[in-house]
């Protein structure tokens, strides 16, 4: 699925996919893209109207040409495996959002939130943390 944003490094290799645009937050389940400000799409190295970047990181360490039209082989060898491993991750559960994490009650930062009674941080992002913790963690072995 190269609508999810995924990389791998895999010898000369590196392949990304997924949206560039800068998507911070969801509405209703949807995502709201901002428009990326002073970044002009025609002088960039980066294609807006694709998902897929393969570069050779050691001929190209600054990952400036994208060559996954010229080596389509590597790429669906590369996104053959970021499918193997996304079949192994677990699913993500987080509970529903905490009204404590609304940015407006943090001077508007997203982050997790300390109770002011009690100082600890919101069981909702303590368990969203440690989730994602472990599957990094996991995915980072099996790389």
């Amino acid at each position: 699925d190269t609508s999810q944003r995924a990389s791998l490094r895999r010898g000369d290799w590196k392949i990304i996919t997924g949206s560039p645009a800068l998507v911070i937050q969801y509405i209703d389940g949807e995502p709201v893209e901002l428009e990326i400000i002073g970044i002009d799409p025609s002088i960039q190295n980066v294609s807006f109207n694709k998902n897929v970047w393969l570069y050779n990181i050691t001929k190209d360490p600054y990952e400036q040409y994208d060559v996954s039209e010229k080596y389509p082989d590597v790429v669906r060898l590369l996104l053959d495996r970021l499918e193997a491993i996304r079949q192994m991750a677990p699913l993500t559960i987080c509970p529903d959002p905490d009204p404590a994490l609304n940015a407006a009650l943090q001077n508007g930062v997203w982050g997790p939130a300390v109770y002011p009674t009690s100082g600890s941080i919101s069981e909702s992002a303590n368990h969203c943390f440690w989730i994602c913790f472990f599957v990094l963690t996991a995915l980072n072995a099996l790389v």
